[in-house]
């Protein structure tokens, strides 16, 4: 399970990012689990190392959680950036929804990772710093796809791009949120098939 098998992180040598490999250690227990199990000794048992060696990188949970969140957030971006963006605005946007949604097994990790971080985000003002610069730069790449097609007339303009986009990022919150809690294994396909009908709202004639 993850990196329960008590794996010593420090073995592959220097190279490694030992505060890369910690952070992931706290997704896999915050997504296997929930934060309540996050701890400093329980990440030090996960990796193999000593709480000391742990604490070298991170003086506390909420720093390790800080960490696993920034972490997240990078990762997406990257994700997304090395997307393929060329041919029609709704097309990449749909790409990019979907991006968003738990399709495999390493995205449903981070989505149920993603789901925990952001309810202590509430009362967590660097976890809240973290989740919001990540959606407003999310948030700016579909304002400005929703643009294109409003000058070339293939997305309504009666509707600020602006106010679009938030809504289609709500429908993929709200899509994701279903399909990681709903037992049905038909979770998915409803999840895409909402989000295609948003994007039909959106870019009517598709």
């Amino acid at each position: 399970m993850g990196h329960a098998g008590n794996t010593n992180v420090w073995e592959s040598g220097e190279s490694v990012d030992r505060r890369t490999q910690l952070a992931d250690i706290v997704t896999q227990i915050a997504a296997e689990r929930g934060l309540d199990h996050v701890s400093v000794r329980e990440v030090a048992s996960a990796a193999g190392v000593s709480i000391g060696a742990v604490q070298h990188h991170f003086r506390s949970k909420d720093a390790l959680l800080l960490a696993a969140f920034q972490r997240y957030a990078d990762t997406l971006g990257d994700r997304i950036r090395a997307m393929d963006q060329s041919g029609k605005p709704r097309d990449v946007v749909r790409k990019l929804l979907l991006e968003l949604l738990p399709l495999d097994g390493p995205r449903s990790t981070e989505t149920r990772m993603f789901i925990a971080f952001a309810a202590r985000a509430i009362v967590t003002p660097e976890l809240a710093h973290v989740y919001h610069e990540g959606l407003g730069q999310l948030r700016t790449v579909v304002t400005h796809l929703v643009e294109l097609a409003q000058q070339s007339g293939d997305a309504v303009t009666h509707v600020s791009a602006d106010t679009l986009a938030r809504t289609l990022l709500a429908v993929a919150d709200g899509a994701t949120l279903q399909t990681v809690t709903s037992p049905d294994e038909g979770a998915v396909t409803h999840a895409v098939a909402e989000i295609d009908a948003a994007l039909g709202f959106v870019f009517p004639g598709y």
